[in-house]
């Protein structure tokens, strides 16, 4: 009787089954490796993207290496532009911003499902990642005088210097709030706020400011 050992046809099927249960268990392997690599490969870009933010927020002044850009003269407009962190935001220029925030956007806040929250609208301002952009008019501290007419007498005073009020050299026309973060898996630099008065509307300032934004973006590596 044929055996079958002695059967070629036989020994050929068990042999053909054992490379196939091997190559099914490499394909299992190799699978669970790619997902390795690439879970090790999506670490590795959000590890990045975080290194980016964090030095990034290191920086207080973005307008560093921006020298020129500090100053927007256009239009009627004298502007010196100056960038604080949200810790180092002082009293009168906070009340500024959150003034100039709810009168342009008091209403559009109210009426949304956001609701208008000027508690935490204060608390983002001041957060320590906060940047703030104060857009600050400067003024004329010594004006010229209207000249007298010929054989106009004209009265002198001479106030007590402690008691004169000074005028102020500088006046806030708007602002700009501004984080580094992440946001959709990519690090950008996020303008949560731009307003300006009345005044400053229409004259570009708003413009400038954005594409000042813009080029802070770019030197720290954000993306749009």
């Amino acid at each position: 009787a044929q055996t079958a050992a002695d059967d070629p046809q036989a020994e050929m099927a068990r042999n053909a089954v054992l490379p196939n249960t091997v190559l099914g268990k490499a394909g299992a392997k190799t699978g669970s490796s790619k997902k390795k690599a690439a879970r090790r490969e999506k670490a590795s870009r959000r590890r990045e993207r975080e290194t980016l933010v964090a030095a990034a927020n290191v920086e207080k002044d973005l307008l560093l290496g921006f020298q020129p850009f500090r100053r927007y003269s256009r239009n009627g407009l004298n502007v010196r532009i100056e960038c604080v962190g949200g810790d180092s935001l002082g009293p009168s220029d906070l009340d500024f911003c959150l003034t100039t925030l709810r009168d342009n956007m008091g209403d559009f806040y109210r009426n949304s499902s956001w609701g208008w929250d000027e508690k935490s609208k204060r608390a983002g301002m001041q957060d320590p990642v906060s940047r703030i952009l104060l857009l600050r008019e400067q003024l004329d501290e010594n004006p010229a005088p209207e000249p007298a007419a010929e054989d106009d007498w004209v009265m002198v005073e001479y106030p007590d210097a402690a008691s004169a009020p000074s005028a102020p050299s500088e006046r806030n026309l708007g602002f700009v709030h501004l984080q580094f973060c992440i946001e959709d898996d990519r690090p950008v630099l996020y303008v949560l706020e731009l307003q300006l008065v009345d005044a400053a509307r229409g004259k570009g300032l708003g413009r400038f400011a954005m594409q000042l934004c813009e080029l802070v973006a770019r030197k720290h590596g954000m993306q749009n």
